[in-house]
């Protein structure tokens, strides 16, 4: 065996504190992601702004409370049901194809519609619909 000059317990050292920093790194890095969602989810919850999130079929998988304050709906009625179930059936057709043809371009919508209320009372909306896009610019839900 030969001599321990100490440089390989400085490499040893170097290596641990490295990992180390990298751990901690991570972890900053998730401690942060996280807050940024718990901020997030803060925001959307109690903005008063009524917030519905769908996946491309119009289908509501997300409610915030103002949404829920607005129509009269509880997430458990409205969770799984398509947005029509706010229509009140007046709404000329051409609206609609605008607001899907806007969408089919990956461009948000913007427009009043006349909703109907869970207890059938009628509310103008005055809503933006804007498409959720992925890292390749596709659609991915609606906001």
């Amino acid at each position: 065996m030969g001599e321990n000059t100490g440089s390989d317990s400085v490499s040893v050292r170097s290596e641990v504190t490295g990992l180390g920093l990298d751990a901690n790194s991570a972890l900053k890095g998730s401690i942060e992601g996280l807050l940024k969602t718990d901020v997030f989810m803060k925001a959307v919850e109690g903005s008063s702004v009524a917030i519905s999130i769908t996946d491309l079929k119009a289908n509501i998988l997300y409610v915030n409370q103002a949404f829920m304050d607005v129509t009269g709906y509880s997430k458990e009625e409205v969770i799984g049901q398509n947005e029509s179930i706010l229509s009140n059936h007046t709404t000329p057709r051409l609206v609609y194809q605008t607001l899907w043809g806007r969408l089919g371009q990956k461009k948000p919508w913007v427009g009043v519609l006349l909703n109907q209320r869970k207890d059938g009372s009628q509310y103008l909306a005055e809503l933006t619909v804007a498409p959720v896009l992925d890292e390749s610019g596709e659609s991915t839900h609606y906001l």
